[in-house]
């Protein structure tokens, strides 16, 4: 049996939970200090890193699964760089227009697809990833300079980055609030912080427990990708997070699977997805709280 841990919530520190749902893997319970949904027992991470991803036991070669209709890009990017760009854009949306653009760190880079996105508008770029092959790719395709490791390995100076990302990565991250409070070093003092997560609160989440419930699907958790996933955040979940490390949310979105050509049913499925903010996918900028 892999080894196991007991954690306290990350966000409030109780330890008092509701459960909802055991596997000899993991337990999903919602906190019933603060609500957020987690893991409150869980493999430790190296335990998960031997069962699910072991990053120095990977094929030579980076092959990635594609999207339909996009199996024209290379090997090692999933999506056309558009997909990355909205990322930017969000940046783009916040930061003074005047000022000369810094060092954008992304964290869990994988093949580099965000860094060259955001080297294309003019940012100079870095980053920590713990896939060796994946680093290979930044370097050796892109020329781009990425840490093999985690945001802490990787020892960036004091106040060096403009943006710090993290693009579908912080759910796995073990000790979320050690992670930010490296960030809170490394980030300059008028940074922002990018986060995107799988968002609880989207369509997809709130149908599939309905549909549990009412015994018309197979069990909701078996359908999320566990036990990988260690946190299920909500906007409401994320702000208290970011809150608890000196941060504010500066503006937040939803959003879904990028399509390159969208249909006409699918583009109005989007723009009313979008202005209700239940995409499966949640996407914050974030800088420090105002004191």
């Amino acid at each position: 049996m892999p080894e196991m841990e007991t954690v306290a919530c990350p966000i409030c520190e109780s330890e008092q939970i509701k459960v909802l749902y055991e596997h000899e893997l993991y337990t999903m319970s919602r906190c019933r200090g603060c609500g957020f949904v987690r893991q409150s027992t869980r493999l430790t991470a190296d335990a998960m890193r031997k069962l699910t991803y072991d990053p120095d036991e990977q094929p030579d070669e980076m092959h990635l699964g594609h999207q339909a209709g996009n199996e024209d890009l290379p090997a090692w990017q999933p999506k056309p760089l558009e997909a990355y760009a909205v990322c930017v854009e969000a940046i783009e949306a916040v930061r003074p227009k005047d000022k000369p653009k810094g060092l954008w760190l992304d964290i869990g880079a994988a093949t580099g697809s965000l860094l060259l996105a955001a080297r294309n508008a003019g940012y100079e770029v870095g980053g920590a990833e713990l896939g060796r092959v994946q680093v290979e790719v930044c370097k050796d395709v892109h020329g781009i300079d990425v840490h093999h490791g985690t945001l802490r390995d990787a020892a960036f100076p004091d106040g060096c980055a403009e943006v710090i990302s993290w693009r579908q990565v912080m759910e796995h991250v073990f000790e979320v609030r050690e992670e930010l409070q490296e960030a809170g070093r490394v980030l300059a003092p008028d940074g922002f912080l990018l986060i995107e997560v799988p968002n609880f609160g989207g369509a997809k989440y709130q149908l599939g427990r309905l549909r549990t419930s009412l015994r018309v699907s197979r069990p909701f958790w078996e359908g999320l990708n566990l036990p990988e996933h260690i946190y299920y955040f909500t906007i409401d979940s994320l702000r208290r997070l970011l809150a608890a490390e000196g941060f504010e949310i500066v503006t937040w979105e939803t959003y879904g699977k990028y399509r390159k050509k969208p249909s006409l049913f699918q583009r109005a499925r989007t723009s009313v997805r979008d202005g209700l903010k239940i995409g499966n996918k949640l996407r914050v900028v974030a800088r420090r709280a105002a004191r």
